[in-house]
């Protein structure tokens, strides 16, 4: 084989290689700028007191209830991490119509009820970003940081027409994970005990939020918790009266004003009778 075909040669079988690295090379920045650009690889767990328990409901009465209305109002401490919370109550509605399908029902003959669930939002991240910078971001940049905590206080309500709490109820909610930005080791299985299955995911957005699987998980220990206040009859209040109707009372009697006297017909007054001073 003459020099001339050597070089080809070498050069034929090299060229598959670059061509690979090159590849290689632009996923791997491509990789990385995703996950810059769409906030990181987390893992995260959830801790809820009191737990979810799915209890053995007894409509206290014939008919069931139905969700008439729900909603929800979130307040933040500090950071807030996204929540939509029209599709956050509709999917409350979901959750519970499908854990209690014997207490909850559409039928128009059930109760209707109002239920509002209040959260205030309290994130904790100080430790995870103090020691991102300590170590030069390689906590948290290519390993997985320290924890950050997600704190939710959460308060289940049942309301009148007129917003009058009716029933209540609390638990609290809180989500540890931690991440990395420049690398996917933050999608190690972060360790502990979690009360619904651990998320590793890639995320939207920094340390903070609470992925959907655990939301969902909060959205049913919510309905547990909306369960257990209906296994008590409500207040006679409960009926959902806009505003409580007195009945009429009669008006008072007028009496008819007495009519007004015409004034007596001028009487000419007799003149005293004139007399005569004596000169």
């Amino acid at each position: 084989m003459t020099m001339s075909n050597t070089h080809a040669f070498s050069s034929k079988s090299t060229a598959p290689r670059n061509v690979l690295h090159s590849h290689v090379g632009t996923a791997t920045l491509a990789l990385l700028f995703g996950l810059v650009c769409g906030g990181g690889c987390a893992s995260t767990k959830i801790a809820v007191t009191p737990a979810a328990k799915q209890i053995a409901v007894t409509p206290q009465n014939s008919t069931g209830y139905r969700l008439k209305t729900a909603s929800v109002d979130i307040s933040y401490s500090d950071v807030a991490a996204p929540l939509d919370k029209d599709k956050f109550a509709q999917q409350f509605t979901q959750v519970a119509k499908e854990r209690y399908p014997s207490l909850f029902k559409e039928d128009a003959a059930a109760t209707p009820i109002n239920v509002r669930i209040k959260i205030h939002q309290d994130i904790d991240q100080s430790a995870s970003l103090g020691v991102y910078i300590c170590t030069l971001c390689i906590l948290g940049g290519i390993l997985p940081s320290v924890p950050w905590e997600t704190q939710w206080q959460v308060d289940v309500r049942v309301e009148d027409d007129r917003g009058s709490v009716l029933r209540s109820s609390q638990f609290r909610a809180v989500d540890r994970g931690w991440w990395s930005i420049l690398s996917p080791f933050g999608l190690i299985t972060i360790p502990g005990e979690s009360d619904a299955p651990k998320v590793s995911k890639v995320f939207s957005a920094g340390p903070g939020q609470i992925p959907v699987e655990h939301r969902t998980y909060v959205l049913v220990c919510a309905s547990d918790a909306l369960a257990a206040q209906l296994q008590s009859p409500l207040p006679p209040s409960a009926q959902l009266q806009p505003y409580a109707v007195e009945p009429a009372q009669p008006l008072p009697s007028v009496q008819p004003m007495p009519s007004q006297q015409q004034p007596s017909p001028a009487v000419a007054l007799p003149l005293p009778s004139q007399t005569v001073a004596p000169y």
